[in-house]
């Protein structure tokens, strides 16, 4: 065969690997969930997994129906609306990746999908459709929060860091924080004003996958020119980073070095 530096053949086990990081761990997760929920519940009607697998899907339709009404809790109890959306979505990968078909979108499916949408209004007239979010923190005591944080300390600074970046660009999972370079950022001047700003390039993390058309990662850290100055915080805490690291969360000296950076050539861990 010839020798082509342009193109990279690929084989079976390097295929797998790419269609695996598709999904993040906690889709992973998510569909073990939902299939360990749906296969309890064909239990309860002799059947089993690879059974329903094999079934034409006229009757896949009619059994998954069935099963957003009847699913419960280990306790007896309604799932709240959100969690049967997470468990309809790890179930509609499962098939997917199994090459069954899109238990979502596909028209053979159009019926468990008009059973999803009124048993979701029936959970919302039970009370199972609000989501209970956490009260905000009150301006006094994040001023508490951030006064305590030392910025001539090297865990003091990255803690700066860390709130500053958690607040301005609500990210989540920690293996999305793990995986942070400092080439994920970007810093901007705005017109106008003039002010220093900092975003978040746009990359694949849990929340943000393959089939995202548009750029998804909101949020932008804007220059504040006080003491709390977010921008002011994250550009020093780049200036102290290990260059021989290039993860951006790095494990902090224990105190000040007295020349060189502030972190060690070594990424924080995922906890």
């Amino acid at each position: 065969m010839a020798e082509n530096s342009r193109f990279h053949i690929v084989d079976d086990e390097e295929l797998k690997a790419i269609m695996e990081a598709a999904d993040s761990k906690s889709t992973k997760n998510q569909v073990k969930y939902a299939v360990k929920v749906f296969s309890d519940y064909l239990k309860l009607i002799n059947m089993d997994m690879a059974m329903v697998a094999a079934l034409p899907n006229s009757e896949l339709d009619d059994i998954i129906g069935k099963f957003y009404c009847g699913a419960r809790k280990q306790d007896g109890e309604l799932y709240c609306k959100k969690t049967m959306q997470a468990i309809r979505f790890g179930l509609q990968r499962h098939f997917i990746n199994e090459g069954k078909c899109d238990i979502v979108m596909n028209e053979d499916f159009a019926s468990s999908s008009r059973v999803f949408k009124s048993y979701s209004a029936t959970l919302k007239q039970k009370g199972k459709g609000f989501v209970k979010h956490k009260m905000a923190i009150r301006e006094e005591d994040m001023s508490i929060i951030q006064d305590s944080l030392d910025v001539t300390d090297p865990l003091g600074l990255q803690n700066k860091v860390f709130l500053d970046f958690m607040l301005y660009f609500c990210n989540r999972g920690r293996e999305n924080l793990r995986e942070m370079t400092r080439d994920s950022f970007e810093m901007k001047v705005e017109s106008g004003t003039g002010k220093r700003c900092i975003t978040l390039k746009d990359t694949l993390t849990k929340n943000n996958r393959e089939d995202d058309l548009e750029k998804s990662q909101g949020g932008v850290m804007i220059e504040t020119n006080n003491a709390r100055c977010p921008v002011a915080s994250f550009l020093s805490y780049v200036e102290k980073l290990n260059p021989e690291c290039e993860s951006f969360w790095q494990k902090p000296k224990s105190k000040v070095p007295t020349s060189g950076p502030w972190y060690c050539n070594s990424p924080l861990g995922k906890k």
